[in-house]
This record gives C-alpha cells, sequence and structure tokens, in this order.
C-alpha cells in the first residue's frame, strides 16, 4: 500500500474523535491543562486556550503547526481581539464544522488554542486575553484551520488557508509552518490540483531547498500556486540528518484554494 492511498482511507479521522466531545468543550481531552494557572489550557466561552503541563512527545517526523494565506504578519500591539477569516465557496458545504488550532513555536513553554465554527461563519474572532497576560505574538504562533469534504468519492480533511484581519487579499502564496522533528537537509515540495475524482493529478508547482533545517525549529515554507478555486494536495518531504531515520520524512495535505 503506498503513501497516498494509506492518506485516501484515512483522512478525517484526526477530526472524529474531536467531534464526539464538542457538544461539551472544545479542548482536545488528550492535552493535560496546568489546573493551578489562571492561564491554564481550558474551556473560555467559545475556545478552549491556556499553557499546558507537557508537550505531546515530539515526533521523528514533521508536523504541521499552521497554514495561512500570504505571509506573516507583525502587528506593534495585539488588539482586545483578532480575526482570523477562511474563504468560503460552494465545494464545501455551509453546516460543515472547521476546526481552528494555534499552538506556540516556542520551545519555552507550551500553549494552544482550539475552536470549532461553522464553515458559513467564514471567520473566528478570538479573543486576546490570555495571548497578551501570557505576553505571546503573533509571529510566536502556528495558526491553522481545516473542515472535511468529500471530493468524488474521497473523504478528505481539508486545511482552510486563515487570513489574519483582512478578507481582502488575494494573493496566490500560502505560508505552512512545519515543525521537524529531527534534522533535516534538502527538503521540497510538490503541489498538485485535486480532480474532480478526488485523486491529486496535475502539478502545479514545486520546489527543492537545499539546506539544512535543526530539529524543532520552525520552517515557514511558502507555497506559491496559479490563482483558481479548487482544491490541492501538497507533499512535502525531508532527508532525515540521522542516521536511523533511513526513508525520506513527508507532510502531506490537501487545502482549498479560493482567489
Amino acid at each position: 500500500m503506498n503513501r497516498l492511498t494509506v492518506l485516501l482511507a484515512i483522512p478525517v479521522l484526526l477530526m472524529s474523535s474531536a467531534r464526539l466531545v464538542r457538544g461539551q468543550s472544545d479542548c482536545d481531552p488528550s492535552v493535560r491543562g496546568d489546573a493551578t494557572n489562571p492561564d491554564g489550557y481550558r474551556q473560555r466561552g467559545d475556545r478552549c486556550e491556556g499553557l499546558y503541563w507537557r508537550p505531546h512527545a515530539l515526533e521523528a517526523g514533521i508536523s504541521i503547526a499552521g497554514f495561512r494565506r500570504g505571509t506573516t504578519v507583525a502587528m506593534a500591539a495585539l488588539p482586545n481581539s483578532v480575526r482570523l477569516i477562511w474563504n468560503r465557496g460552494a465545494a464545501i458545504p455551509p453546516n460543515a464544522q472547521v476546526s481552528v488550532k494555534s499552538v506556540l513555536l516556542r520551545s519555552d513553554a507550551y500553549y494552544r488554542m482550539d475552536a470549532n465554527k461553522a464553515y458559513s461563519t467564514g471567520s473566528f474572532d478570538w479573543s486576546t486575553d490570555v495571548l497578551r497576560a501570557l505576553h505571546l505574538d503573533l509571529k510566536d504562533l502556528g495558526m491553522f484551520a481545516s473542515t472535511s469534504a468529500k471530493i468524488g468519492e474521497v473523504m478528505w480533511q481539508v486545511y482552510l488557508p486563515l487570513e489574519v484581519g483582512s478578507s481582502e487579499s488575494k494573493s496566490s502564496t500560502y505560508e505552512v509552518t512545519l515543525i521537524p522533528g529531527t534534522a533535516l537537509v534538502d527538503l521540497s515540495w510538490r503541489c498538485s490540483k485535486v480532480g474532480p475524482d478526488g485523486i491529486p493529478a496535475k502539478k502545479l508547482s514545486g520546489l527543492v531547498l537545499k539546506r539544512q533545517f535543526p530539529a524543532g525549529d520552525p520552517i515557514r515554507l511558502e507555497i506559491t500556486v496559479p490563482q483558481y478555486e479548487g482544491f490541492s494536495y501538497v507533499e512535502i518531504s525531508g532527508d532525515a540528518l540521522s542516521p536511523y531515520v533511513t526513508e525520506p520524512l513527508h507532510a502531506d495535505f490537501t487545502f482549498f484554494a479560493s482567489h
């Protein structure tokens, strides 16, 4: 069984377990919040947010920590709330549920935010009271949103490019933030259009980066595709600088492009 076959078989399993408890809490039950800390990870109105005790074990692979349209925006000071926006299209049902997440990219603390919204709302107004209490800036965070969509006969987990504070961007450049669990070299990416049958087909763009990437350091990878509306499949691959990892490491995902 090849890598794409496995991905086609299980693209929405990561979302299904969270939905079992969604009516009660936005919190991830596998995350242990710091109950004694007022800034600990817990339900806070329309989201679950805060510090947690210990990180998940750092995997040897490549994890996706953020996905947005355009590039990182620096703010002089955090406003009282930040609007996270995703573009909407007819290809995704309006009642689909969107999972919005944020994680701290630094290694000196363990923080995350989880929220769930209807796709039709198109945005999430994120109160920054916890971020300001923890002295965190948006540049320190990875943010991404995902939902599930049926493409042909295949049910995919689909990432939705987030925009911060404005929905006027028509950029065809996307920024994916990666965390490598081990040092990498020769990182490459390839973006393909997903056909109406749900299978990636026509190549849109790609690039090979000939340099080293330290383990645990965030990688902000810019992916540029032609302007169109539809689903794209991104394959990211890197060679590990470890004698114990003999196969290339991968981080593959599908996203919805709308311009």
